[in-house]
């Protein structure tokens, strides 16, 4: 039977009104290809990919410009990566500015996308000079949490810290002590396992490093103490999740120095050196399973960390993904690069001063480290980062404020 439109074709099982012409058919395909090509993109996610590599692009972004002025003439942000901090809780993200204020952002768990909330003041008067060596959050035995960082710049740093709101998340000026030790942190790592704080501090020959405690009202109380076995100057310093020890690089003798720390008293005791002439200067945090740590510089040196006695020694020396190859630091002769690991340690994200912010993967049992989606540092200047170890997501504050999925 043949169709009165000569563009209709028929079929036995298709009620009248039903037909198909060729034009339905053709806008059926471009129907489909839309769908496909939607789900395409949906699928990527953050990740946008580009012919030769992954695009990281971030979920939010914020400038400076982006936030109103808590009070007239005042900004909350100055877009100054390099003096401030970040950390997240629970739906929380904190941002600790330079310009004098605690800024809060609300995020997405499933997508890491941020609201911002608003500003507090830091409840102080800060010197304007001052930078800020991060942020961390600390929980109480009442269930309660406390957001801290240290604030300072070359001169004897102050440790500030905050009560956070159960149910709004908004800070409140607990409590400031100022100078802590009556000298500059360095590097410092807060470890939850055993609820302290290791430091080295001062940039001096043989400066000290330390552990401290923490008092009923927040302040830190310090443990042990001894001096480096070397040249301290710039060296950075990691402590392991169980707090048993803690390294640091030891600039003059081009090692990896290891410490002991007794998890009771906290008293301090030398252990040993590794890794000889590797000439790095930034530890990344080590891993969650206490397996290995990386010094980087102008190559990646990975050590294997023994958890009987916490010695390292050294697995590979710059067979790494060219990727962390020669991400060299701001202007000072050391690379500041800011590392993250997820809970199990078999992913993390990195920012480099000069170079990139990305994914990467690692190997549990080699520790090897390969670079997945990036982002170019022009897009966030010289950011810090934190990465939610249960979700995997990422923010950062550099130039500007950022999260990734």
């Amino acid at each position: 039977m043949k169709s009165d439109h000569p563009r209709t074709m028929h079929r036995k099982n298709y009620a009248p009104g039903h037909e198909i012409t060729a034009y339905g058919i053709r806008k059926i395909i471009m129907q489909l290809v839309l769908v496909f090509i939607a789900l395409g993109l949906a699928g990527l996610g953050a990740c946008a990919l580009n012919a030769d590599d992954q695009t990281l692009t971030p979920t939010s972004i914020f400038k400076a410009k982006d936030f109103p002025d808590p009070e007239p003439g005042k900004p909350a942000w100055k877009g100054d990566g390099w003096s401030s901090g970040i950390c997240v809780f629970d739906k929380w993200v904190y941002t600790v500015s330079s310009a004098g204020y605690v800024l809060q952002f609300k995020r997405d768990l499933n997508t890491a996308k941020m609201e911002y909330i608003g500003a507090t003041a830091f409840g102080f008067t800060p010197d304007p000079t001052s930078g800020i060596m991060n942020a961390f959050t600390r929980k109480l035995a009442n269930g309660n949490m406390l957001l801290y960082f240290v604030f300072g710049n070359h001169g004897p740093h102050e440790l500030v810290w905050y009560t956070l709101d159960k149910q709004t998340g908004k800070p409140a000026f607990k409590g400031k002590q100022a100078p802590v030790a009556s000298h500059t942190f360095w590097s410092y790592q807060y470890v939850s396992s055993v609820d302290r704080i290791y430091g080295a501090f001062t940039r001096a020959e043989k400066g000290p490093v330390a552990a401290w405690h923490f008092d009923e009202k927040g302040a830190v109380v310090q443990d042990g103490r001894i001096a480096t076995n070397g040249l301290s100057l710039y060296g950075w310093m990691v402590a392991s999740p169980d707090g048993r020890n803690f390294y640091h690089v030891n600039l003059k003798d081009k090692t990896v120095d290891a410490y002991t720390c007794d998890v009771k008293t906290g008293a301090l005791a030398y252990l040993a050196p590794a890794g000889e002439a590797i000439g790095d200067d930034y530890l990344a945090p080590v891993t969650p399973d206490g397996r290995h740590v990386y010094a980087f510089g102008k190559k990646l040196t990975i050590f294997e960390r023994d958890p009987e006695n916490g010695k390292l020694k050294v697995v590979s020396g710059g067979n790494v993904d060219p990727k962390f190859l020669g991400l060299r630091g701001c202007q000072y002769a050391i690379s500041h690069f800011w590392f993250a690991f997820s809970a199990d340690g078999k992913k993390g994200a990195f920012t480099a001063a000069k170079g990139l912010t990305g994914f990467f993967t690692r190997n549990p049992v080699t520790g090897m480290l390969t670079v997945g989606a990036t982002a170019p540092a022009s897009l966030l200047g010289a950011a810090r980062l934190t990465m939610d170890p249960a979700s995997g997501h990422l923010f950062t504050v550099g130039e500007n404020i950022a999260s990734f999925k």
